[in-house]
């Protein structure tokens, strides 16, 4: 059979391409090891006021291989948790750092909370010197007080082996009768702009002793009518995001945004559709392992783990055993009644969600302001 030139090129090019086999297919590039490390997001609690002999220590930061831990000063029954004395803890982190550098070769995140005044877990009690409030930071009204504050409290944090210090808090004093940051004195103001200049007057002095530090509460704790760590709070009616956000906007846009925690309360006008991300991020203070981490707090007592009743026929009484409605031509989609007018752009959740933030998610009213840029 005689086969024309162009025709026995064209059959040389397939049987050159059938014999190559996979050099015409690009190999596929291995993954990207530092994009597997999930637990390098967890900043998890622990027990235990030494390394030596501390399992639980070794397993997180050796196997689990989480980015950071958080110290507590102590137990809400009294007993010591992390800390005892200056010296026991400036061991602790300095052998923490030591086990991390052995195990995973990078230094670890060690985080407390130190706003000053009441929440300051280098406290008095352990040998520290006290520490002023940020409401009487905020009454006296010298930014540049407050930085020196800051700062002080900044090497003490330091010089204890602390590098993340989870304040300051941003919360408006929209209600003064606000259980859980105005009445205990952690809110600096009333008045959105003192408290963002307060606020960054605070992570300057922070960043001057080598500190990072985390605003909080988004998207706004101080005019909840009950205390988030005793239960389910509600903000949807009372919040004033038009200015509970604005020391977020000035504090991001000014680049004095290390980190952002949530607060452990439900928006009904931020995201209608999902009460999911509130009960997430929602957990009692002191729990450890629970603070940081995505997943559903411990709320039996709340009624969300109660198993649902049997009937006598030993079937359970839960809705999909009920028998189901037919099924009926669809309209088009309507979302629930929005109790809030739409947020404005400037507003958007997504915004507020800087470089790293562990209980923080894209909500889906998040999703509608694609276009709001940090």
């Amino acid at each position: 059979m005689r086969v024309l030139p162009g025709r026995a090129a064209l059959l040389s090019l397939a049987l050159a391409a059938v014999l190559a086999g996979c050099a015409l297919v690009s190999p596929r590039p291995a993954p990207d090891p530092a994009r597997l490390r999930i637990a390098d997001l967890l900043l998890i609690g622990f027990t235990g006021t030494q390394v030596a002999g501390n399992e639980e220590v070794r397993r997180l930061v050796c196997d689990v291989k989480v980015g950071g831990l958080l110290l507590f000063e102590r137990y809400t029954s009294g007993q010591p948790r992390n800390m005892v004395s200056p010296e026991q803890i400036s061991t602790l982190t300095r052998d923490l750092q030591a086990l991390a550098s052995r195990c995973v070769g990078r230094p670890l995140f060690i985080a407390v909370d130190a706003e000053g005044g009441r929440v300051m877990r280098l406290s008095p009690r352990l040998g520290y010197p006290p520490t002023l409030p940020a409401q009487e930071l905020g009454a006296r009204d010298d930014p540049a007080f407050t930085r020196a504050e800051a700062r002080r409290m900044g090497l003490m944090l330091r010089e204890a082996g602390i590098n993340w210090d989870l304040a300051p808090v941003v919360d408006v004093a929209v209600n003064p009768a606000n259980p859980a940051v105005v009445a205990l004195g952690r809110t600096y103001s009333a008045d959105p702009a003192r408290v963002a200049a307060h606020a960054r007057a605070f992570v300057e002095g922070m960043h001057e002793a080598g500190v990072l530090t985390a605003l909080k509460h988004f998207p706004g704790h101080g005019s909840s009518r009950s205390d988030s760590h005793q239960g389910f709070t509600d903000v949807t009616d009372t919040a004033e995001l038009s200015v509970e956000l604005k020391p977020y906007r000035a504090l991001i846009a000014a680049g004095m945004a290390d980190s952002v925690m949530t607060a452990h309360v439900f928006n009904r006008g931020l995201d209608p559709w999902d009460p999911g991300p509130a009960l997430r991020a929602r957990g009692r203070r002191g729990a450890g392992p629970r603070r940081g981490r995505r997943r559903a707090p411990d709320l039996p007592e709340h009624g969300a783990d109660r198993r649902p009743r049997r009937r006598a026929g030993g079937r359970r009484h839960h809705p999909r055993h009920r028998r189901r409605p037919p099924p009926r031509a669809r309209g088009p989609r309507r979302g629930p009644p929005r109790r809030h007018a739409p947020l404005p752009p400037q507003v958007g959740v997504r915004s507020y969600i800087p470089r790293f933030s562990w209980n923080a998610r894209r909500s889906s009213r998040a999703r509608e302001m694609s276009e709001c840029k940090t």
